[in-house]
């Protein structure tokens, strides 16, 4: 009767594992956490709202680009465009654009080095205009 019992477990085990692994492979990549949506957003707002941003919100976006991307945030809507140009901090001025002792210039090298060779540089026009 002890090794009747077995059983069940082994059952659950052998329907519940495969079953767990397939979930996570159809649902996972399709799952958005909320550095990816910011992501998304702030380079959709660099590339198509631009020439009606002041310049300080343009180093703003960028800086938060760099910062996310730094941090290891990657998304596939980007296509690894991530390549504004370094930050200026003339025009951001006295804005903070992480909490960390990056300088803006460390920050946007980081960014680059954690594309690993992806990234894409972004062509800017004459008006700040993302093409």
């Amino acid at each position: 009767m002890k090794h009747a019992r077995w059983w069940p477990f082994a059952a659950g085990l052998l329907v519940g594992v495969p079953l767990g692994a397939a979930l996570i492979v159809r649902i996972g990549p399709n799952t958005e956490y909320h550095g990816s949506r910011e992501l998304k957003l702030t380079v959709h707002n660099l590339r198509y709202f631009d020439e009606k941003a002041s310049p300080q919100l343009r180093e703003y976006l960028k800086g938060r680009v760099y910062d996310l991307v730094a941090g290891g945030v990657r998304s596939q809507w980007v296509n690894d465009e991530i390549d504004f140009g370094p930050i200026d901090r003339s025009t951001l001025g006295s804005v903070a654009v992480v909490k960390g002792a990056e300088s803006d210039q460390e920050l946007y090298q980081l960014a680059l080095e954690k594309a690993g060779g992806r990234a894409k540089k972004v062509a800017v026009s004459s008006g700040n205009a993302v093409r």
